[in-house]
C-alpha cells in the first residue's frame, strides 16, 4: 500500500482485546441458515461457487499484458488499480497514474464488463505521481519528522475540495466504479474524514452514478461512527495476523469484528498474508519461485480464518504484496505468463455456508457445501476438509 509495514505507525492500530469467559468455551453462533443480504445494485458480483476474491494490485513497469488482463477480469469480483500503475512507461518526474489507470480499466472492462474497478486514492499522504498532484498546494500537507512523507491536513477545507474533485474527475467516467481510500485511519470518529467521503459520494451521485467507497482501516463495529459505514460501503482490513496484531485475542477479536461487518451487508476485503509481507527481507532476498512456493504452502490458515467469518460481499485478497510480482496472481518462470494453477484452494468448488461459524473459545468451525473448516486461533492452526 502507500506505506511499508511499520513505516507509518498511525496506520497500525488494533481493536481492544475481546473479553473471554472464565471457562473459555462458549457458543457464539450455532449452525443455522445464513440469511442472504441483498446489496445495492452497484455492488460487485458475489458467488459462493468458489472462494470470492478481490485485490488491490498494480504494475509499475508497464501495462498489464493480455494474459494478466484475462486472469484478473475472470477471477476477481473487483479490483483496485494501485498508484503508479504503468508509470514506468512515462518520463521520470512527469508520471501520471491516471493514464495507467485508464489503460488498465479499459482493458479489464473490455474483457469482463461486470468486473468492478476502483481508483486507488490516498486518504492520508500525498503522492506526486498523479496528474492531479500538479494542483496540490503543499501548504495543505504536513511533513513527518525524519520522513519524506507529506501527510494531508484534512482540517483544511481547500484540501478537502481538491481531494474530492480530483477523485471524482476519474470516477465520473464510465471506466471507474468507485474509490479505494488507503491510509484512512479510523481509531476514532473524525468528522473531517466523513465529510470527505460524503462530499465525494454526493459529487458522483449528482452525475447520476452510485460509487463504491471502500477504505483501508480498522474493523470497527458497524454501529460505531468511527467505521464511516453511514457513508462508506466497505472496509479493507490490511493488518490481519501480521505485525503486532498476531496475538490470539487480537486475531479472535478481529475475526468477530469482520464477521459483524459482513453480516451488516457491508463489503469486506479480508487481507490474508502467507506469513511474510512485502516489507520483509525475505521478499528482497528470495527468488520469486521460492516466494510462490511458500505462499502456496501457507494459504490454509488465512483462508480458513476468512472462510469462518465471511459474509455475502466478503472477499479474500491473498498475496504478500500489491504489484504484479506480489502474488495476487502467479507468474511462470518468464515472469510474463500467468500460471493457471494459481492457488489451488481458490479454484476448488466451495458452495454456500450451512450456517454461521460456531465459536468455542478460540476455536472457530464452519461448514460449506463442499468444505468443512476449523481454526484454532490460540494454537495458530487450521484445517480445510474439501469434500
Amino acid at each position: 500500500m502507500s506505506d511499508s509495514f511499520g513505516a507509518n505507525p498511525n496506520r497500525r492500530g488494533f481493536l481492544k482485546t475481546a473479553a473471554i469467559s472464565a471457562a473459555g468455551a462458549y457458543l457464539l453462533a450455532a449452525e443455522r441458515p445464513v440469511a442472504a443480504v441483498a446489496g445495492p445494485s452497484y455492488f460487485p458480483a458475489f458467488s459462493w461457487d468458489r472462494v470470492p476474491v478481490a485485490a488491490d494490485v498494480g504494475k509499475v513497469t508497464g501495462n498489464f499484458n493480455a494474459g494478466e488482463i484475462d486472469f484478473l477480469s475472470k477471477n476477481y469480483a473487483f479490483l483496485s488499480i494501485e498508484k503508479s500503475q504503468a508509470t514506468g512507461l512515462q518520463p521520470k518526474g512527469s508520471e501520471q497514474t491516471e493514464i495507467g489507470f485508464e489503460v488498465a480499466a479499459r482493458a479489464l472492462k473490455a474483457a469482463n464488463p461486470n468486473t468492478k474497478i476502483l481508483f486507488y486514492w490516498s486518504g492520508g499522504a500525498f503522492h506526486s505521481n498523479y496528474a492531479s498532484a500538479k494542483s496540490f498546494d503543499m501548504s495543505w500537507g504536513r511533513s513527518r519528522p525524519g520522513s519524506q512523507i507529506v501527510a494531508f491536513d484534512i482540517t483544511n477545507p481547500a484540501f478537502r475540495n481538491w481531494w474530492v474533485d480530483s477523485a471524482a474527475t476519474i470516477v465520473d467516467t464510465p471506466l471507474a466504479d468507485g474509490i479505494f481510500v488507503d491510509g484512512f485511519n479510523n481509531f476514532r470518529y473524525d468528522p473531517n474524514k466523513e465529510a470527505m467521503l460524503r462530499a465525494f459520494r454526493d459529487h458522483v451521485t449528482a452525475q447520476g452514478k452510485s460509487p463504491i467507497i471502500l477504505y483501508n482501516g480498522l474493523p470497527q463495529s458497524p454501529s460505531d461512527p468511527a467505521s464511516f459505514f453511514d457513508v462508506a460501503d466497505g472496509l479493507m482490513y490490511e493488518q490481519f495476523d501480521v505485525g503486532k496484531a498476531t496475538g490470539q485475542d487480537q486475531v479472535r477479536s478481529d475475526m468477530l469484528a469482520l464477521q459483524a461487518i459482513g453480516k451488516a451487508g457491508k463489503i469486506v476485503m479480508f487481507r490474508g498474508f502467507p506469513g511474510f509481507t512485502l516489507s520483509d527481507p525475505i521478499v528482497r532476498t528470495s527468488p520469486y519461485s521460492d516466494l510462490v512456493a511458500m505462499a502456496r504452502k501457507n494459504i490454509v490458515f488465512p483462508l480458513a480464518c476468512y472462510l469462518c467469518v465471511a459474509g455475502q460481499y466478503s472477499y479474500l485478497q491473498y498475496s504478500w504484496g500489491y504489484s504484479n510480482l506480489g502474488g495476487v496472481y502467479i507468474l511462470q518462470a518468464d515472469q510474463q505468463t500467468v500460471d493457471p494453477a494459481w492457488y489451488p484452494e481458490l479454484l476448488r468448488p466451495l458452495g454456500p455456508p450451512k450456517g454461521d461459524a460456531a465459536v468455542n473459545g478460540y476455536v472457530f468451525t464452519r461448514s460449506f457445501e463442499h468444505a468443512d473448516v476449523r481454526v484454532d486461533v490460540a494454537a495458530h492452526t487450521a484445517s480445510i476438509n474439501w469434500h
